[in-house]
This record gives structure tokens, sequence and C-alpha cells, in this order.
């Protein structure tokens, strides 16, 4: 969990760029910051 939510200030980080470019990547790493947490059984995530 401690390395999810690393990644997920990552990806705010990408997000305060407001570049278009960085959300396209954001809305990728997105969905593999949720897909992760799915296989590591944190059905709580939506």
């Amino acid at each position: 969990r401690v390395e999810a939510v690393i990644r997920l200030r990552r990806l705010n980080g990408i997000w305060k760029t407001a570049d278009g470019t960085a959300h396209q990547q954001l809305t990728l790493d997105a969905s593999v910051f949720t897909f992760d947490l799915w296989l590591l059984g944190d059905g709580s995530f939506c």
C-alpha cells in the first residue's frame, strides 16, 4: 500500500503540470494504478 500512495502522489504531481500530454499520461497511469489496487485485493477502491 505504501508504493500505491507514493505512486498516487507522483500522479498528483503530474496533474499539477496542467499539460495536455501529462494529463493523457495521468489517465494511463491512473488506469494502471487502479488495476494494481485490484491485484492487491483492495476491492474498496473504485
